[in-house]
């Protein structure tokens, strides 16, 4: 496992422990899918969903999925919680994506923002998505795909 990922998922576990103390999430067991790394929280239709380069090069992706919206094959609906707020350092971390050469300091930025997010606009994790902004297939994040 790379150290992004690694360092993604313990981050990420830190974080939004809240979602399985507070809310009755459980945590979803992380997977390979391609080239990237997957894991995160879900409860009943909703799910957040953070992954990653596995090739140790990104930071995460964190997106919130509604099952009970799919997609004709059969996906989830993907909101990026930023799509809700951008702070400046969340907007910087964003354009440049880049984990190898800025780091875990700006992965724990990054993961902490977004965990505050959803503290802060807890509608979301009862399906109140109206604060959200659907991400479409091959929309993107940043830089990202």
């Amino acid at each position: 496992m790379s150290k992004n990922v690694e360092d993604a998922e313990k981050l990420a576990d830190e974080y939004f422990a809240f979602l399985l103390t507070d809310y009755g999430f459980a945590k979803v067991k992380g997977h390979y899918a391609s080239y990237e790394y997957n894991f995160g929280y879900r409860k009943e239709n909703i799910e957040i969903h953070l992954f990653s380069d596995a090739d140790g090069s990104s930071n995460p992706f964190i997106e919130l999925c509604d099952y009970n919206q799919l997609t004709a094959q059969g996906r989830p609906a993907r909101y990026p919680l930023i799509a809700i707020e951008q702070t400046a350092a969340v907007k910087k971390i964003i354009s440049r994506v880049d984990y190898d050469k800025y780091g875990k300091d700006e992965m724990e930025i990054l993961i902490k923002e977004n965990a505050e997010i959803i503290q802060r606009h807890p509608e979301v994790l009862r399906g109140d998505l109206s604060s959200l902004t659907k991400n479409e297939p091959g929309g993107s994040y940043g830089n990202r795909s």
